[in-house]
């Protein structure tokens, strides 16, 4: 949706208000800290995400499950976190994670 200040017009067709919200908050919108974004993620069931993890300076990442299936788990270093639907989870990205 928006990386370093700069919104992904494809993305904000579908997704305005998200766009329009995150342009206008000043940790997103305003940041002039290297690669700062947020962007939707969509998994259909039984797919995942690589392990990776994030090897410039420290920064945290937050991830939100919007729509979760029971059973969806992410794990952070040797942590299996259960996603919840509304409710975030945040941690240090140079951990290495996977979904």
């Amino acid at each position: 949706l928006i990386h370093n200040r700069v919104l992904a017009p494809h993305a904000c067709k579908v997704a305005n208000k998200s766009c329009e919200l995150l342009q206008n908050r000043p940790e997103i919108g305003l940041c002039h800290a290297a690669d700062v974004g947020a962007a939707f993620a969509r998994l259909q069931p039984g797919m995942g995400i690589k392990p990776h993890f994030w090897t410039a300076p420290p920064r945290l990442a937050v991830h939100l499950g919007i729509r979760t299936p029971p059973g969806a788990t992410m794990r952070v270093a040797d942590q299996v976190l259960e996603w919840q639907e509304g409710k975030a989870v945040v941690f240090d990205d140079t951990f290495i994670h996977t979904v």
